[in-house]
């Protein structure tokens, strides 16, 4: 049955979306356990086939627009404000 992280076909995915690769790591959002508006940001190691979620401290997930990552960071886009400043984005 597998479980969320693990080690190829182990690990486990959902409607995967905004795929992001650099030298080492593919990082995807998956659909999380409760549903559509929950989401999880997954990196795999394409060396090991290792998958972990990964978790942007002080940051909703579920709030990303969209993100980028380079060898060393990774960078999230989200609102800035309140949903009424819909033009209005933090990075």
């Amino acid at each position: 049955q597998g479980c969320s992280d693990g080690v190829g076909s182990y690990a486990r995915f959902k409607n995967l979306r905004n795929p992001v690769v650099n030298s080492r790591y593919l990082f995807v959002r998956s659909e999380g356990s409760e549903g559509f508006w929950q989401w999880r940001l997954a990196r795999l190691d394409f060396q090991t086939l290792q998958v972990q979620s990964v978790r942007i401290i002080g940051l909703d997930h579920n709030e990303i627009i969209q993100y980028c990552a380079s060898d060393d960071d990774v960078f999230a886009i989200r609102p800035a404000g309140s949903y009424r400043d819909s033009d209005k984005i933090q990075l």
